[in-house]
């Protein structure tokens, strides 16, 4: 059997395992964590967005996939950062809330970079904040070139006129 198809049909799931460690591994975080810690969790996040790479490189003839993996990813990203802003708090001009629907808004907010100022994270998670800036970075990339190559194969080839 070809080692490719092997890789191809083993690497299915694997994403998805990876989106449930992201999440698992914030929750834990946030029931037992603090801000000296949060690394963790970024790091189980960035492993699984190598996975779900990984598995786009192999399925990349199966767009419905690919599309399915990054909405996947995307949000249990945004899920696992918004755990670590809940367990934290986040900074309200002067006030510190820790509510779960704001730590989801500033999670948004942040992954995709619109950067709104009405929240902001305390001093010792302001590297994991930037860090989920740069994710929203890449993610934004890779999906607008992955689109790109998509339109560019099923656009016609022909003679370009004058």
């Amino acid at each position: 059997m070809d080692t490719g198809k092997v890789l191809q049909r083993r690497f299915v799931v694997v994403p998805v395992w990876g989106l449930v460690a992201s999440v698992l591994v914030a929750g834990v975080w946030m029931v037992r964590g603090s801000a000296d810690n949060a690394g963790s969790v970024v790091l189980v996040v960035y492993m699984s967005c190598l996975l779900t790479l990984v598995a786009v490189i192999l399925h990349s003839d199966k767009p419905w996939y690919v599309f399915l993996v990054f909405l996947m990813q995307a949000v249990a990203s945004v899920v696992a950062y918004a755990m670590v802003y809940a367990g934290v708090g986040l900074i309200d001009d002067t006030s510190t809330i820790d509510d779960a629907s704001s730590a989801f808004y500033f999670s948004l907010v942040t992954w995709t970079t619109l950067g709104y100022g009405d929240l902001r994270p305390p001093l010792p998670i302001r590297l994991i904040a930037s860090s989920q800036a740069m994710l929203g970075y890449i993610y934004l990339g890779i999906f607008v070139g992955l689109l790109m190559s998509r339109i560019d194969r099923a656009s016609p080839r022909g003679p370009k006129g004058d």
